[in-house]
């Protein structure tokens, strides 16, 4: 079953819902991201969310918008694969657009499934309630359903909040790289993590 537009993919006791973000969505989640903490933006390492970007981001940008729109999302799919994304938007009680979770740049692996980056975001007051958690199995069975095999995520070193919640969602650790992100003209080293999804090969 794939989810229609604006379907609820997941709700909360607490009323906190997940679905699947839209076009007109997309510079929403762009100026949230934009206005995070200066520490926030540091563990946010996608780059197709930043303001006054480059031309080639901007390119980026626009095939990422056309791409959560379903009836272009196959084209974009087939013709520029690095642009296709799937953006889950996170929204409060009062249907306030609060934080996304995505999967960018898919890449083929050998047995015809491929592999994703992860990435996401939560605004400053509502970190710390247990959203990560909450968002993770919803979006796990989103990435299956794009065939999605292997997720990956890069968490700076110093961020453990985020490893213990990945580590409890059975994420692996595979290896730090030095220098892997830059702001503000410092360097900081991140280490990248794997989930690997479960696919039953097709009758």
């Amino acid at each position: 079953m794939h989810a229609s537009k604006n379907e609820i993919i997941a709700r909360r006791d607490d009323g906190f819902t997940l679905s699947l973000a839209q076009p007109e969505d997309y510079p929403k989640l762009i100026d949230l991201a934009n206005n995070l903490s200066d520490q926030s933006k540091q563990h946010f390492h996608t780059w197709t969310f930043r303001k006054n970007p480059s031309l080639k981001v901007k390119i980026a940008q626009t095939l990422v918008r056309l791409s959560l729109n379903p009836h272009v999302k196959k084209l974009i799919k087939a013709f520029f694969p690095f642009a296709h994304v799937v953006i889950i938007k996170v929204q409060s009680p009062e249907n306030k657009i609060v934080g996304m979770y995505g999967f960018f740049r898919f890449k083929r692996l050998s047995d015809g499934k491929f592999s994703a980056r992860s990435g996401v975001f939560l605004i400053e007051e509502f970190q710390s309630k247990g959203l990560l958690s909450f968002i993770h199995k919803p979006a796990f069975e989103m990435a299956k359903k794009e065939n999605i095999r292997i997720i990956y995520s890069l968490i700076r070193t110093d961020n453990v909040r985020s490893k213990k919640v990945y580590t409890r969602s059975g994420w692996k650790y595979i290896e730090t790289i030095k220098n892997a992100g830059e702001y503000k003209g410092k360097s900081y080293d991140s280490e990248v993590w794997i989930y690997e999804i479960l696919i039953p090969p097709k009758k």
